[in-house]
Formats: structure tokens, C-alpha cells, sequence
């Protein structure tokens, strides 16, 4: 019995006390009937306690009990059986465990059931509603959300802008992006980091890297310190442009401000000093990174690897792939592929098979990649019949061969001469379910040409448009060429004047023959 002049809960408080009691027993959480007995006791409980206390059991209740989408639509269809309603509160936790679930559809459909409840929609159940039209590219719908937010008179955060502002850009819609953003500063609303930060990484994939730049500068003089996350995203995207002294000079300017780089910052500049064949920097760069104490992934050296490779100097590209197995770090099936396809390119054909070996007992398993490199090296310098024994091998395996494999071993055979097979090769794709493209035609129709075979050549060049292929610039003057060589001026004419209807350019070699031919026929 509690004391006189003891303070007296109001009956709200009691009653909300009870619902919380009758909530926890409802959405079956674990709590001692003493701990009830605790809470109903404490004359000093307002109702901003209670609210919070049973904010904090259902927010526990969601991380524990609700893991999947059965759960939460169970929890759901529990929560709309309750009188009075849970408030929107809980409602919009739930709808937030849905959407991290990232089934976004579901989200939606349970928002316009809450709707058709009554309950009274806030800043941060709108917010839920946007991300989920936004992650399912539906950003228009977004935009509608957008517009009831501001007609229930709540102030959009900076999380609202950023759904609509990552909406467009997924949509590819980077310039409604930009006039959104410079609308929110227009009417004074100020984007975050995030906000920042997203639009770099659009302009950057679009490879409007000096607007990126730009845009860096803005949040400079606006007060926003940049991060790590928006210098490494335009280190990125200068260097996959091709643009890597750019690249170095920010990454300067980064280290004067105090910003540490971390390894993907490394990797950005390793990848592109790679790509602009300056290895050797590369290298100085790979070296900086160990030397401020960064330990090199396997990504890091993969990069390096296939720099080495692609400038044609195996012999460092091997120094560093021993230098990985040296830390104990596991080559994986780029690093293994990259090796094979520059062994292949300096003809050491042998070492490569010999890797591929290493990768079927104890390395990664080749992917079909790793296959693709591994012939095309060894077709490009005559090695057909190795070429044939790993391609029936691949056959008899259980890996799915695409078109690509094909199209490489039917070029293979034709250099090699033995344009049967690679014509039974070539009939046999609709029964592997394939498709030939261009280039197959293209390589095919070369290789019918080189037998004499310029009938079933112009046959198949007709056949290809009517499988819904079309014939490309290669095509055609491989084509010409053909009837050059037969001296059939009238048939290389005829189809000089229908690639030039298609406005396929006709390349100098094929112009000069025609001009050739045609002096001396007169």
C-alpha cells in the first residue's frame, strides 16, 4: 500500500503499464512477471518512460525474434489485431527490419495497409516508404512520398535526400540528380556527407571526374571536411580514366590535410599506373604502401601481376607472384589467370599448362575465364592440338561453355587450317544451345574463304542477317577482300557500295585493292 503523500501515477500511466504487460505477453518476449511487478511499483514512472521502455522491449523483440520476412509479416498481422493500435512508431521499426531484410516490395504493401488503418504517418515512416521506392527504382514514387511528407508539414532530413538523390543515380539519371541536389541548397536545406559522397560516386562511374572534382572543392568552402570515402571514390575514378597524375596530386593534397590513405586508396593508384603501362610506378607505389605499414592483399598484388603481364614482362610478374607465396598469402583465380594469359602472350605455352595444372589439384579451381585466356594463347600461336585436348576436356566436364570458348576454337582451327572442324564445330552450336555473334560469322565465313569455299562464304554472310545477325564493318571487308582476291571486281563492288549504304567505313587495304583492280581492268 503506498504511503500518504506519496506521488500517484496517473490512470494513463497505470493503463499504458498494463498495455505494455499485455504487449510483451501478445508478441511472446521473455520477461519475468517480477520485472512487471517492478515497473507497476515505481510511483516516479511517467508516461515518456513507459513509451520509451516499451520502445526499447520491441526494438529488442525485432533484433531477436524477428529474422526473417515470415516473422515480421506473423509480428505484422498481430500488431493490426491490438486495440488501440501500436503507434506509428512501432510500425515504422518494423517496416525499417523489412527493408534491411531488402524486400522492399513487402515494405510497401504493408505501408498502404497501415494507411488504410488510420494511423497517422511521420517524418520517419515516409523516410522508410522513399528508401524502398528508391530500391526498387521507382523513384517517381519516391518523389510522391516526398510530396505528402511536406504536406503533413514534417521537414525532410538529410536521409530523405539522399534515398531520392541514390534513386536517381541508380536510374542513370545523374543530371536529375545534380538539379535536385542544387534545388535542396536553393531552399536551404543542407545535404550531409552521404549526400556529398553519393554524388561524387555517380559523377565518378560516369566518368565526370572534373565535376566530381568540382563538387569536392564545394564541400570544402561549405564547411564539410572530406573523407577518406570521397577522396578514395575520385582517386578511383581519375585512375580508370586514365587520368593517374590527377590522381597522385589529390592523393598529395589528401596527405596534407591529414587524411591517411588506406589500401584501397594503394590499390586505385596501383591499377592506374597499370593501366597506363607504367608498372615500374606502380611498383613504387605497391612498395610505399608495405613501407607505411600496410600489408599487401591479394588484390594488391593481383593488380601489379596483371600490370607486369600486360606490359609483356612475365619474369617480374613472376618475382611478385612468388614474393605473395613468400607472405603465405593464397593466389586467387585472377591472379592464376592473369600469369596464364602473359605466359601465353610470350609463348611460353608450357609454363602455362603447366599452371593450369597446378590450379586443378591445389590451387583455385579455373573458372571458364581462366580456360578463355588459356586458349586464346594457345590458338594465337598454333598450339591447336593442346588447344583441342583441354577444350574436349572442358567438354566432357560438367562447366557450361559460352559462345566466346567456342568462337576462339573455331578461329584456332581456321589459322590452323582445319576449317572441317572448325565448321562442325560452328554447325553444332544451336544443339548446345548457343548462339553465334558477329565475330563467330565473321571468323567462320574468313575461314571458308581461305579453303576456296566462296559459295557456302556467301551463303552463310546472307544466312547471318536472317538469324538475326547482323554483319559489321570486319564482315564486310572480310567479305570483299574474298572476292578481291578471286578477282570478282563486280561482287567486291556490289558490297563496297552496300557497306557504304550501312555507313561501315571500308578499311585502306580493301580501298587500295579495289583501286588496284580497277586500273588494271581497264
Amino acid at each position: 500500500m503506498m504511503s500518504k503523500g506519496a506521488f500517484m501515477p496517473s490512470r494513463i500511466a497505470f493503463a499504458s503499464v498494463q498495455r505494455i504487460g499485455s504487449a510483451i505477453d501478445f508478441f511472446g518476449l521473455s520477461f519475468n512477471t517480477h520485472a512487471i511487478g517492478d515497473i507497476r511499483h515505481y510511483s516516479n514512472l511517467t508516461e515518456i518512460d513507459i513509451l520509451r521502455m516499451r520502445a526499447s522491449w520491441f526494438e529488442r523483440f525485432l533484433r531477436d525474434k524477428c529474422t526473417n520476412i515470415n516473422d515480421a509479416l506473423s509480428l505484422f498481422s498481430r500488431m493490426v489485431q491490438m486495440r488501440p493500435l501500436p503507434s506509428i512508431v512501432h510500425f515504422t521499426q518494423l517496416l525499417a527490419a523489412i527493408a534491411r531484410m531488402r524486400d522492399y516490395s513487402t515494405a510497401i504493401s504493408l505501408y498502404r495497409q497501415i494507411d488504410a488503418l488510420g494511423v497517422r504517418h511521420d517524418i520517419f515512416s515516409l523516410s522508410v516508404l522513399i528508401n524502398c521506392f528508391c530500391c526498387l527504382n521507382r523513384v517517381n514514387f519516391g518523389f510522391c512520398a516526398l510530396g505528402k511528407m511536406l504536406k503533413l508539414g514534417c521537414e525532410p532530413d538529410p536521409t530523405v535526400f539522399n534515398s531520392l538523390v541514390n534513386g536517381l543515380i541508380g536510374e542513370g539519371k545523374l543530371s536529375q540528380a545534380m538539379e535536385f541536389f542544387q534545388e535542396m541548397l536553393k531552399k536551404g536545406y543542407q545535404p550531409d556527407l552521404i549526400t556529398y559522397n553519393t554524388l561524387v560516386k555517380g559523377l565518378c562511374k560516369t566518368r565526370n571526374t572534373s565535376m566530381a572534382l568540382q563538387l569536392l572543392k564545394k564541400m570544402e568552402e561549405i564547411g564539410y571536411e572530406p573523407d577518406l570515402v570521397a577522396y578514395n571514390t575520385i582517386i578511383d575514378g581519375l585512375c580508370k580514366n586514365k587520368l593517374v597524375e590527377e590522381a597522385m596530386e589529390l592523393f598529395s593534397k589528401m596527405l596534407i590535410k591529414g587524411i591517411q590513405p588506406n589500401i584501397v586508396t594503394y590499390n586505385s593508384l596501383i591499377y592506374g599506373y597499370c593501366m597506363q603501362n607504367q608498372t615500374d610506378d606502380a611498383l613504387k607505389v605497391f612498395r610505399m604502401m608495405i613501407a607505411r605499414g600496410f600489408v599487401p592483399n591479394v588484390v594488391n598484388y593481383s593488380t601489379l601481376i596483371n600490370g607486369y603481364c600486360k606490359s609483356e614482362r612475365i619474369d617480374e610478374a613472376m618475382k611478385i607472384f612468388q614474393e605473395m607465396r613468400h607472405r603465405k598469402l593464397i593466389p586467387n583465380v585472377v591472379t592464376y589467370t592473369s600469369i596464364i594469359g602473359g605466359l601465353c602472350h610470350v609463348d611460353k605455352h608450357l609454363d602455362a599448362l603447366k599452371l593450369l595444372k597446378e590450379m586443378q589439384e591445389s590451387g583455385p579451381k579455373p573458372n571458364l575465364m581462366a580456360y578463355s585466356v588459356l586458349l586464346n594463347g594457345l590458338c594465337k600461336h598454333g598450339h591447336i592440338h593442346e588447344a583441342l585436348q583441354i577444350f574436349q576436356a572442358m567438354l566432357e566436364s560438367s562447366m557450361e561453355l559460352d559462345i566466346v570458348v567456342y568462337t576462339i576454337m573455331i578461329e584456332g582451327l581456321c589459322k590452323a587450317g582445319r576449317v572441317e572442324v572448325a565448321k562442325e564445330l560452328f554447325y553444332c552450336l544451336p544443339k548446345r544451345g548457343l548462339k553465334p555473334n558477329v565475330a563467330t560469322y565473321t571468323i567462320i565465313i574468313k575461314g571458308l574463304w581461305m579453303k576456296g569455299l566462296q559459295g557456302e562464304a556467301f551463303q552463310l554472310f546472307r544466312k547471318m542477317e536472317q538469324d538475326g545477325c547482323w554483319p559489321n564493318k570486319r564482315t564486310y571487308n572480310t567479305m570483299i577482300q574474298g572476292y578481291l582476291q578471286s578477282n570478282d571486281l563486280t561482287m567486291a563492288t556490289q558490297l563496297i557500295h552496300e557497306n557504304f549504304d550501312r555507313r561501315y567505313p571500308t578499311n585502306a587495304s580493301t580501298a587500295t585493292s579495289v583501286a588496284d583492280l580497277s586500273l588494271m581492268a581497264k
